[in-house]
């Protein structure tokens, strides 16, 4: 019988140079796959292998709406008096 390799959070998190928190949210939202054992999760060789097969967090926070930009010169004309 084989044993399986789990990984702890941090173990995970420095071997892809991400955040923690990153892959305890990608464990809650389903991205990476995870085993509770007692208060710790823990992720297999399996759950990385597929992780790595399936791409990365992108780095960086989500792209946001933008307004669109307005002078200066606009801005002072908009000011109700």
């Amino acid at each position: 019988m084989e044993t399986m390799k789990f990984y702890s959070t941090t173990e995970v998190s420095e071997r892809y140079k991400i955040h923690n928190l990153t892959v305890r949210r990608m464990i809650a939202d389903g991205r990476l796959k995870a085993v509770k054992i007692g208060r710790h999760w823990r992720v297999s060789l399996d759950a990385l292998k597929a992780l790595e097969r399936d791409g990365l967090p992108k780095m960086g926070r989500p792209p946001t709406k933008q307004k669109a930009a307005v002078s200066t010169s606009q801005q002072r004309r908009r000011r109700p008096q």
